[in-house]
Order: structure tokens, then C-alpha cells, then sequence
């Protein structure tokens, strides 16, 4: 096969960040995210969906400083977005699992590179096929702010749903060198974190 003579490089992000940045982009902040809406009301025949606010750290927020907390409002709740994720209703190349998209047992990858270490990932990889280029090329490295946000985005979505992405995500955790236990203990902490806080200002309002 001609295939075998090329290098293959596929690039790969963490399933659960994956999820919450295609909600953030294509349902909240794409200029286009109404043509996303209204397909997935169209599949899901939800024609109201219940408006959410959802608070969020800066670390989600592509707009604001980081640290700064903001407000996320859509018409597509995350739950709901994770539930059709889910059911399998509206099946698009932006979420669906890596392992079905790129065809990783039928294609020999000569090479991982992870969007958290992207920079370092295609500089070692073009030092492997003797590639000389410079670093004026390669993509900025900037720290890793998507694990920092899953506890938040993630907190609404029923443990149950959380597990169930787990199951149809486990090829790309398994594959690609990611660990849904270490997510979901990420998620719990920050669902803790929240009830914590909840029941601390209504001790406070109380009083």
C-alpha cells in the first residue's frame, strides 16, 4: 500500500475535554451555533429546551481572563448534549470517538501527538523522520487548562451518563494513553467542591 511509505501522525485530545470544548464551541460561542441547535432539536424533537446558566472558570472561558469567572448561557444544556452523545442521535465528527473517525486498528500511526503537549509532540516527531524546521512553525505551547474545568462543566451531568461516556469513549482512553478513572475522580472532586460551597453560603444566608 502507498500508505505504508508515509509517516502518519494523528492528533488526539483527552474524550471528556473533547466533549466540553464541542459544547463550548458549536452550541455557546460558534457564530453558527443555531444551525448546531436546531439539528439537534430536530433529532431529539426537544423544540423548548430549558434555557441554562451554567457558572464556569476562566479556565473554560475563551473570552474572558483567565481565573475571572463567567456565565455561560445555551439553549442546548451540557446534560442534554452529553444524553444525545449518549443515544447516539446526532452523530458528528467534532465528538464522536476518535477510534471510529480515523481508523486506528486499520491504520499503523507512526505517531501520537496530544493537544496538551502538542508543541513538544511535533517537534519530536519531525526530529524522528530527520525533518528539519523551525520553531517559528510549530504551534505555541500553552498550558493545559481543560482538566483544571471538568469538575465544573461536567458537575450537572448524572454519574450514571458520566460512566456510560466512559464505556463508549474506552477505546480512545485506552489507546491514546488517557485515564477516564483520573476524569472522573477530577469531575467528583469538583461536584464536592460545589455541594461544599452550596452548603457553606447557605449556612452563611441562614445565620
Amino acid at each position: 500500500m502507498r500508505l505504508a511509505t508515509y509517516n502518519k501522525l494523528i492528533v488526539v485530545r483527552d474524550p471528556l475535554e473533547r466533549l466540553a470544548s464541542a459544547w463550548l464551541d458549536k452550541f455557546v460561542h460558534n457564530p453558527h451555533r443555531f444551525s448546531y441547535i436546531r439539528r439537534l432539536q430536530r433529532k431529539t424533537l426537544k423544540k423548548n429546551w430549558t434555557k441554562t446558566t451554567t457558572k464556569r472558570s476562566g479556565s473554560w472561558n475563551r473570552r474572558g481572563s483567565e481565573g475571572i469567572t463567567s456565565v455561560v448561557q445555551s439553549p442546548v444544556p451540557f446534560r442534554d448534549f452529553i444524553r444525545s452523545v449518549i443515544d447516539n442521535i446526532y452523530p458528528n465528527a467534532h465528538w464522536e470517538p476518535f477510534f471510529s473517525l480515523c481508523a486506528p486498528c486499520q491504520v499503523k500511526y507512526d505517531f501520537i501527538a496530544h493537544t496538551d503537549t502538542l508543541a513538544a509532540d511535533f517537534r519530536l516527531f519531525f526530529h524522528k523522520i530527520g525533518a528539519v524546521v523551525k520553531d517559528s512553525i510549530l504551534p505555541r505551547q500553552y498550558p493545559t487548562r481543560g482538566k483544571a474545568g471538568l469538575g465544573n462543566i461536567f458537575r450537572e451531568v448524572p454519574t450514571e451518563d458520566i460512566r456510560r461516556i466512559g464505556e463508549i469513549y474506552k477505546p480512545d482512553f485506552d489507546m491514546f494513553g488517557y485515564s477516564f478513572d483520573a476524569d472522573h475522580a477530577l469531575i467528583e472532586h469538583g461536584r464536592m467542591k460545589a455541594l461544599n460551597v452550596s452548603v457553606q453560603q447557605s449556612g452563611d444566608i441562614q445565620v
